[in-house]
């Protein structure tokens, strides 16, 4: 593996001089590396249409380079791209941020991520140069074909029961996705981060420094992105789906002052947290021969799926009545 970090950092004009992994729980691969000129993080992503990505990552950092959100570019390829292709992979080369992650259950925290948020919605998107297809359109489309794909990989590693549980689960999800999807055609269409947790929020001391990770960032309804935050920032602690749920009454309250939801937005975020967290046969198969990371993402996205409608509807009732 070093000597693959190493020709990918010679593709940014910097020298390996030390590594380290940093774990994560999806199928990309991070290092905190140390070069000549400082310490970086190295991303290594799956290859899925890299002419579009790397085309929509240059636009979205010169866009965001624009703002005051907290937000660390990308070191520049030597080609002047944002994104790197390099065998088979896609990489992308960040400065290391030092600081403390977004504490779950803290007010201050939690009310600095959401007025980053709220600015990352409210920008003018004069360009739509991405194709990134939306959970809901995706399903609708031969939903029943892909779901078969991934029952056919996730049997290998769950018990019949187990399995018969999660396709009947994500079955319906899909059928009511696609009964639903023309609506999400019509919603408000805003730059969404795609991922906004609590490892990808990074605080010093004078408050939010740093938002990370934007390889999740597409065009597309402000409500997809908020209520996968609301359901990330909400919860009790960072590997369970628990909720919080008077920090989730707080987060929805807040949003909805400022951002006004429409009532079709608010009745669709549990839906699209259910189909969120599907998991797609291409990014099972992303995984290789990961075994322990993909058991854990199998049963995580159950987990996060199941739990979403059952935890966040009462929530969002209060909200509307």
């Amino acid at each position: 593996m070093k000597n693959h970090i190493e020709d990918a950092l010679q593709q940014y004009g910097e020298k390996l001089v030390s590594y380290e992994d940093l774990y994560n729980g999806s199928s990309n691969m991070n290092w905190k590396v140390h070069t000549s000129n400082g310490d970086y993080v190295l991303k290594r992503m799956p290859m899925h249409h890299p002419e579009k990505f790397i085309e929509f990552q240059n636009w979205l950092s010169s866009k965001l380079a624009e703002t005051k959100i907290p937000f660390k570019p990308n070191v520049f390829t030597k080609s002047g791209d944002t994104v790197l292709v390099h065998n088979s992979y896609l990489w992308q080369l960040r400065p290391y941020v030092n600081g403390r992650f977004h504490k779950l259950g803290d007010r201050n925290d939690t009310k600095s991520c959401i007025n980053v948020l709220l600015k990352l919605h409210s920008m003018d998107v004069d360009k739509n140069n991405n194709d990134t297809i939306e959970d809901f359109v995706y399903w609708t489309n031969e939903g029943e074909k892909k779901l078969k794909r991934s029952t056919e990989i996730i049997r290998k590693f769950v018990d019949n029961h187990t399995l018969s549980r999660m396709t009947k689960h994500y079955a319906a999800l899909i059928k009511r996705s696609s009964e639903s999807g023309y609506q999400m055609m019509n919603l408000k269409n805003v730059i969404n981060h795609g991922d906004f947790h609590s490892r990808n929020l990074i605080f010093n001391d004078d408050g939010l420094s740093a938002v990370i990770d934007w390889d999740n960032s597409k065009i597309g309804p402000r409500v997809s992105d908020f209520a996968k935050a609301f359901y990330l920032l909400s919860r009790c602690m960072h590997n369970s789906f628990a909720i919080n749920v008077g920090m989730a009454e707080r987060f929805l309250a807040q949003y909805h002052n400022v951002a006004k939801l429409t009532k079709e937005e608010i009745h669709l975020i549990p839906l699209i947290l259910g189909v969120a967290y599907i998991p797609k046969p291409e990014h099972l198969l992303s995984f290789g021969n990961n075994v322990d990371k993909l058991l854990w993402y199998i049963n995580w996205t159950f987990n996060g799926s199941e739990m979403a409608e059952c935890q966040l509807r009462p929530i969002i009732q209060k909200l509307i009545f």
